[in-house]
């Protein structure tokens, strides 16, 4: 009660106190937990969303398929105080947030493939799952008979479609997602393409009608549902020979932050949440969603709690990180058995760190670095909004950054797919070996972390070390051919105060985190590149060919340079050690046996 009543003093408007307000959108798990940690950063809470002289915001994305991010520019930018961290990066929920825009990306990749020597060829990796659209018209489905007809100019590129199709290998398996109105995975189904829906384009045609309509939309008694009248569908390639554990398919929800658009800065959680669906995996029965879509404890699939968890003998794995994750994993045999990876679980978690996460890392780099120039250039509109909605005065844009949280596959062989990129997803996980149902969603400091990266805190270890940082920006400056004026040494400043906030749980993935050799006699676990560049062990690593692709800004060289020369961690204290489940000091092991 005394700390409360501190707080509420606190956020009392006095002469000579600066209050740093913030707001979150009024989802209940940003208006209590995330609102919570804030209030424990030292910020105060504005009583109305939409109040003027914010500080901080976090919730969802602004922009979306009605408002573009130039409408909030132009209405709502006013409320923010210059310098104010706004949890909204314009037009990422267009190109990733969309269920459309899946395939708009890899048909993306498809076209720059199709140009000889394309730079930003290389940033187009097998991790992004083969996708497409169906634009049909929506419409209620009353009966068989009124079901209607897809036609070719439903399907874009529908001709390079097909004849892509017919040339892959048979049968493969796609989730069908309607592209809005897809909370808890409502409307998703598996669709099963042969060589006989091949023959002729018409059959693909008259496969696609079928396979846009849940199977159970053709039952009288369902033809009310709303998720019947869904008709602007996306075909997604769906991982049908996946990694298992305990004998059920599952996906693992990923948490990335991004703080910086131009200059490039991209933060990782170093462990993903594993959601596991209640029923053993069978290939047989598509239309079993608890098995193959539908994972944990989605409503519809009618488990009991106690009985989910029940049913799995060393507790629920709320960690790839976890002792219970790497016991469980199996990979999925194309004849229908299951093999065990392996019986020694350290063995197994060097599989995974060594191949499956530098995998996961080289997904999310690749397709952000790919994107990012369509993002920059739609930031650069909404600056030039803002401006306008200041009417010409002096302002500084506003620092946005955003939390995604992704959902990758697994396959049998450790390949990582990219399913989805979902805005703003909570953190939930934890290490503990064994709990019950109440312990589900425990974060330990993840969130904190996150907004303590960002600044809701103020950065508060700066002072630190502050001199220090200041004489090694002077000196790095000095050495550089072209000088920096003020806003670089901010720059530089804002990237190291990040890094050195990231607390235990997070890295930076982009740029990445660089291996300074240890001073003697500490053993140097660097390994050095045939570019000559030094990397720690089991990292994904960024080399001239995709950075070329990249196609770097002045800041993103900038920035690259100076974490390339200098050793942040020796000026803030705090050994920043990458990949998953990685804390300083990690001791390197050469594992012989392999899953």
């Amino acid at each position: 009660a005394g700390l409360e009543a501190k707080k509420k003093a606190k956020c009392r408007p006095g002469k000579d106190r600066k209050i740093k307000w913030f707001t979150t959108s009024d989802r209940k798990d940003y208006n209590g937990f995330v609102s919570q940690e804030l209030i424990e950063l030292g910020l105060c809470r504005a009583t109305n969303v939409l109040s003027s002289g914010l500080d901080f915001y976090f919730g969802e994305q602004f922009d979306s398929d009605r408002k573009p991010p130039e409408e909030w520019a132009r209405h709502f930018s006013t409320n923010f105080n210059e310098g104010a961290l706004v949890g909204s990066i314009p037009g990422l929920m267009q190109i990733f947030g969309a269920k459309d825009s899946c395939a708009v990306i890899w048909w993306k990749c498809k076209d720059l493939k199709t140009i000889p020597n394309h730079t930003k060829v290389p940033l187009c990796d097998s991790h992004w799952l083969p996708s497409f659209n169906v634009n049909g018209q929506s419409r209620l489905i009353r009966s068989a008979a009124r079901i209607g007809r897809i036609v070719e100019d439903d399907v874009p590129n529908f001709r390079r479609l097909y004849n892509i199709l017919k040339k892959s290998r048979l049968p493969s398996y796609w989730i069908v997602k309607p592209q809005k109105g897809t909370y808890e995975s409502q409307g998703m189904h598996i669709a099963k393409l042969v060589a006989e829906d091949l023959i002729s384009s018409n059959r693909f045609v008259n496969w696609l009608s079928k396979s846009i309509i849940l199977p159970e939309c053709s039952y009288k008694h369902l033809y009310q549902k709303s998720r019947c009248e869904r008709r602007k569908m996306t075909f997604q390639y769906y991982v049908h020979n996946p990694l298992l554990f305990q004998r059920r398919k599952f996906d693992i929800r990923m948490w990335l932050l991004i703080t910086s658009i131009d200059p490039l800065r991209v933060y990782i959680l170093r462990h993903g949440y594993p959601k596991v669906s209640t029923r053993t995996f069978d290939l047989s029965d598509l239309h079993d969603q608890c098995t193959h879509i539908r994972m944990m404890l989605d409503p519809e699939c009618g488990t009991d709690p106690d009985d989910y968890y029940n049913s799995f003998e060393d507790g629920y794995p709320k960690s790839t990180a976890s002792p219970v994750w790497f016991h469980g994993l199996a990979a999925y045999v194309r004849d229908g058995s299951v093999m065990r990876l392996s019986d020694n679980w350290p063995a197994t978690e060097h599989w995974w760190s060594s191949k499956v996460w530098p995998g996961i890392e080289a997904a999310f780099l690749k397709v952000i670095m790919l994107v990012r120039s369509s993002l920059a250039e739609i930031s650069d509109r909404v600056e030039s909004e803002e401006l306008k909605a200041y009417s010409g005065e002096n302002h500084h844009p506003h620092h946005r950054f955003t939390l995604l949280s992704p959902d990758v596959a697994i396959d049998r062989n450790g390949n990582p797919f990219i399913e989805e990129v979902n805005m703003n997803g909570m953190i939930m996980g934890t290490h503990i070996r064994k709990g019950g149902y109440n312990d589900q969603f425990t974060d330990n400091d993840y969130l904190r972390h996150a907004l303590m990266i960002v600044g809701a805190g103020g950065h508060p270890h700066y002072s630190k070390y502050t001199e220090k940082l200041e004489s090694t920006i002077d000196d790095f400056c000095l050495q550089r051919i072209e000088a920096c004026d003020e806003d670089d040494k901010k720059l530089l400043r804002l990237a190291t105060n990040e890094e050195a906030h990231t607390g235990e749980h997070w890295y930076r993935l982009y740029p990445p985190t660089r291996c300074h050799p240890p001073s003697p006699p500490e053993p140097n676990p660097c390994l050095i590149d045939e570019e000559d560049e030094s990397w720690w062990p089991e990292q994904a690593r960024v080399n001239k060919i995709l950075r070329t692709a990249f196609q770097e800004t002045p800041r993103d060289t900038l920035l690259w340079d100076f974490f390339h020369s200098v050793d942040t961690s020796a000026i803030h204290g705090k050994r920043t050690v990458p990949g998953h489940g990685r804390w300083a000091p990690r001791t390197y092991k050469e594992y012989t046996a392999e899953p």
